[in-house]
């Protein structure tokens, strides 16, 4: 693991490839949510792009001897990073496969646009977060309410002096 961190450091060129590869798989991630979200089979080249990370972040364990032959211990091969990116897949490709579909949603706010899963009682989530996203849009809906309606009221002195 260090020795992974350490050549990131030493090449910012390989650092931007995988991080390219995480952003290409958020892409991929988004693409097959608004997919189901608007009730689409997901397209078969975001399968296979999704198929394509599951793929290469296989890992596995192995027993070896220690440099001074007196025991053994457990080795993990494969790569860390691209291990990280299967298991993200991965939880994608588990909810479509087993998942309740018709609750997946994408965050109402524009700004914002998270995946998320709705888990409410009656289905109707919006905001990926009430505390952010559903309080930021309430706060929007009540400021043009108020200019609407010409009722807003001024700032006390306290906080217009600030």
């Amino acid at each position: 693991a260090s020795t992974e961190r350490a050549s990131l450091r030493d090449d910012p060129a390989e650092a931007e490839r995988r991080l390219e590869r995480f952003v290409h798989l958020r892409q991929v991630i988004r693409s097959i949510s608004e997919e189901l979200v608007e009730e689409r089979q997901p397209s078969r080249t975001n399968v296979r792009e999704l198929n394509h990370v599951l793929r290469h972040g296989l890992h596995f364990h192995q027993l070896e001897m220690n440099a001074d032959g007196t025991a053994y211990g457990l080795a993990r091969v494969g790569d860390r990073l691209d291990q990280a990116r299967a298991t993200i897949a991965g939880t994608l490709a588990d909810f479509v496969a087993t998942g309740p579909v018709d609750r997946l949603r994408i965050c109402a706010n524009t700004g914002c646009r998270e995946v998320f899963i709705d888990r409410s009682p009656t289905g109707r989530r919006r905001w990926c977060d009430m505390r952010t996203c559903g309080n930021q849009a309430k706060a929007a809906r009540h400021r043009a309410r108020q200019r609407n309606t010409g009722t807003a009221r001024p700032l006390p002195a306290s906080v217009a002096a600030d």
